[in-house]
């Protein structure tokens, strides 16, 4: 069988997959099909983002609230340290290097492309976060104080501009 390898290049860079990973996805080529125009893994009907699960070295890493606490403007080396048990080495220099700091340094490192516009979450999900504007929760904020401790749900709270004790959300994030 003959396989569309640029339509299926195409949809993979679209969803994220580094360029250095395209080689991977397009020897996977017969695990895909074209649906309405649509590049989806054959076994699920979704399309390649849905490989991010099973296959997340395939895709860029996003900033999320681990990374911005490992290697944003106040690092912590236990962040950093969980960052790179979950990713690997490589993949946290990498991330390090996006932030302009570099693994095991305390130098604060700057959001990366964007990362100051106020509103933006920078790639981060806030959804379950109890201190985000869509989520304000007192008594989950405490529950979490309680479970992980003051400085980790600190950090939490201020990648949304709040602090602990703050009574109301900031409405700017």
């Amino acid at each position: 069988m003959i396989y569309d390898h640029d339509l299926i290049e195409k949809a993979a860079l679209a969803a994220g997959v580094m360029p250095v990973a395209i080689s991977d996805i397009l020897a996977r080529a017969a695990e895909f099909e074209v649906k309405d125009d649509k590049v989806v893994v054959k076994a699920t009907g979704l399309g390649i983002d849905s490989l991010r699960e099973a296959s997340p070295h395939y895709f860029k890493l996003t900033v999320d609230d681990l990374a911005e606490r490992a290697f944003g403007p106040t690092p912590s080396l236990s962040a950093q340290g969980e960052f790179f048990r979950l990713h690997g080495d490589f993949r946290a220099r990498e991330m390090a290097k996006e932030f302009g700091t570099t693994l095991g340094s305390l130098k604060p490192g700057k959001l990366p492309a964007g990362g100051d516009d106020k509103g933006k979450t920078n790639g981060a999900d806030h959804a379950k976060n109890p201190f985000h504007k869509s989520n304000w929760n007192v008594t989950k904020q405490a529950q979490l104080v309680k479970s992980i401790g003051i400085e980790k749900a600190a950090a939490i709270a201020k990648a949304v501009g709040v602090t602990i004790g703050q009574t109301k959300p900031n409405l700017n994030y």
